[in-house]
């Protein structure tokens, strides 16, 4: 009797250690699946699929590879103390690596995907939105309409790796979606028209910069046509030779006349 306790013990205990059966486990497109033994994330499985065997406390749970797209607003003071708030969107996918993959299951669990998914969106939104404050407090707002591009920039690398490190995310991008909103709106009314004025500035500048290229070209050509009256007849011949090959191309109506020629030679 006491022999047959100890048989019984015995097949127990292989029971509990040997395999049981065997299933083929595979993952659709975008997804991959990982086999966790009682809740310890053991392997990755993708989409070809391959044979398992099942054993004692295994379990099977989907993860999403896909890019994701995260929307959350920031609220933050400008340099200047204007209450503003921006609407982010963050775009990014879990790291598609058996070791990324396996580290995220095993810190943010596995058994439930939403749970999983909202705790690591909410550790994202709290990187995302501390990045965004540091930004919003190092400009003014009317800085704030003409740095976004340079604003997304910096939230984007300061939170790269520190997403890749905790949640095993790769960060595709960092966008401001739409109009910063300022709590006063006289205070955004002042900053646009301080953008305005700005970007006027700007245009003047960079027309006055042209112009002043333009005139000291041709100084340079006329110092250098002087100096060599060959330059300047090859630049002669050189322009001739343009007009030669454009009449050679043209086959629709003969428009003669300054004008006539800046369109044969595509300067319309």
């Amino acid at each position: 009797m006491k022999r047959a306790k100890q048989i019984a013990v015995t097949l127990l205990v292989l029971l509990s250690i040997l395999p049981t059966a065997g299933c083929w486990e595979t993952a659709e497109p975008g997804m991959v699946k990982v086999q966790t033994i009682w809740d310890k994330p053991t392997a990755v499985i993708r989409g070809q699929g391959i044979w398992t065997i099942t054993t004692i406390g295994d379990d099977y749970y989907e993860v999403s590879t896909k890019t994701f797209t995260h929307p959350l607003p920031v609220s933050g003071s400008t340099k200047d103390n204007a209450a503003v708030k921006l609407d982010i969107s963050v775009t990014a996918h879990t790291i598609n690596e058996d070791w990324a993959i396996l580290k995220q299951v095993d810190k943010f669990g596995a058994s439930d995907p939403a749970d999983r998914a909202g705790r690591i969106l909410s550790i994202l939104d709290g990187m995302v939105s501390t990045k965004v404050k540091e930004a919003i407090v190092m400009h003014d707002a009317y800085q704030m309409l003409i740095e976004q591009q340079a604003i997304q920039k910096n939230v984007e690398e300061a939170i790269r790796s520190v997403a890749k490190d905790q949640l095993f995310l790769e960060i595709e991008s960092v966008q401001i979606t739409g109009r910063p909103y300022f709590q006063e709106q006289e205070i955004e009314a002042a900053a646009s028209r301080v953008v305005a004025a700005v970007k006027k500035k700007q245009a003047a500048q960079a027309e006055y910069e042209a112009e002043e290229i333009a005139q000291k070209r041709k100084q340079l050509e006329a110092a250098t046509f002087a100096r060599s009256p060959q330059t300047l007849e090859l630049e002669k011949m050189d322009r001739q030779i343009k007009i030669a090959e454009a009449w050679a191309k043209h086959s629709g109506s003969l428009i003669f006349g300054a004008q006539g020629m800046q369109t044969l030679l595509g300067k319309e």
